[in-house]
């Protein structure tokens, strides 16, 4: 702000330079109690393995563990900051059962020879398909990051979305360790706008 000022301060009467020579001499003055301090200087009480506020954060057990992390350690932030890394760990190349229908349906890794014929799809940069054998449906993994990731319905926070072969959408929500949470539209105009 002194910045903005002080050049219309010197263009003014005597008076007003003389204010600005009294403001930059109280701006030196007050200037040597600031400290300039090093990482491990700042850092090294509260981290004393990193030396920094940087800390590695592993889930394991669900999306419902991520999102307890998430809102306990929004709350406990102590300034000037931290930065948390969040590595999500889920295993979810498998055969999963549905648990109120009889079925099952996988999550397996896109073969190589489907992702070459399928450029320009969204297949092309999945790197999981889900597929039911049972009713032949299936569609790449996408997440929120992907161009083909569809929004979901209010209320459920998925972790991928998933445009399935015959036109509807599912969002699979990691629930627990052993648990994925399924909502299927079946309209594949959902949430357009």
């Amino acid at each position: 702000l002194f910045s903005l000022y002080s050049p219309l301060l010197d263009a003014g009467p005597w008076v007003a330079q003389r204010l600005r020579r009294l403001i930059s001499w109280s701006f030196a003055n007050a200037w040597p109690r600031v400290r300039c301090k090093s990482r491990e200087a700042m850092y090294s009480d509260r981290f004393p393995s990193a030396l920094a506020p940087l800390e590695f954060v592993t889930i394991e057990w669900g999306q419902d563990q991520f999102e307890r992390e998430l809102r306990k350690r929004r709350s406990n932030m102590v300034p000037p900051g931290q930065i948390t890394a969040y590595e999500v760990l889920c295993h979810l190349e498998d055969v999963w059962d549905y648990h109120r229908w009889h079925g099952r349906f996988a999550i397996v890794r896109v073969p190589r020879d489907i992702k070459a014929m399928a450029a320009g799809t969204p297949v092309e940069s999945a790197k999981l398909l889900y597929v039911d054998m049972v009713s032949g449906l299936w569609g790449p993994l996408v997440g929120p990051g992907s161009t083909h990731w569809r929004r979901p319905p209010y209320g459920f926070p998925a972790f991928f979305c998933v445009p399935i072969n015959d036109g509807a959408i599912m969002w699979l929500r990691w629930e627990k360790a052993d648990e994925l949470r399924v909502c299927y539209v079946n309209s594949p105009d959902f949430g357009e706008t």
